[in-house]
């Protein structure tokens, strides 16, 4: 669904992708943490299509401050900058 409404509501496919990432991480199922990482990307590509790489990069730090303790998360979090 967020990939149809990104061209005329990105806002609300960054937020779509955003909670459909939260849901995945909330797992805590390392493996998943992969999966989480495809709605992340394209969240990611989205917002600095549309200068929001500031946000982007809040958004990655917050990630990572909150789940500092999920070492592989971490991992794929850094494979995302």
């Amino acid at each position: 669904m967020a990939a149809a409404v990104r061209d005329f509501a990105p806002e609300r496919a960054i937020a779509l992708w955003k909670g459909l990432a939260a849901e995945q991480i909330a797992l805590v199922k390392p493996k998943i943490y992969v999966e989480s990482a495809v709605f992340l990307r394209k969240m990611g590509g989205l917002m600095r299509e549309y200068g929001m790489s500031t946000q982007w990069g809040a958004y990655i730090q917050h990630l990572r401050h909150d789940h500092r303790r999920m070492p592989r998360l971490l991992e794929v979090l850094g494979g995302l900058c």
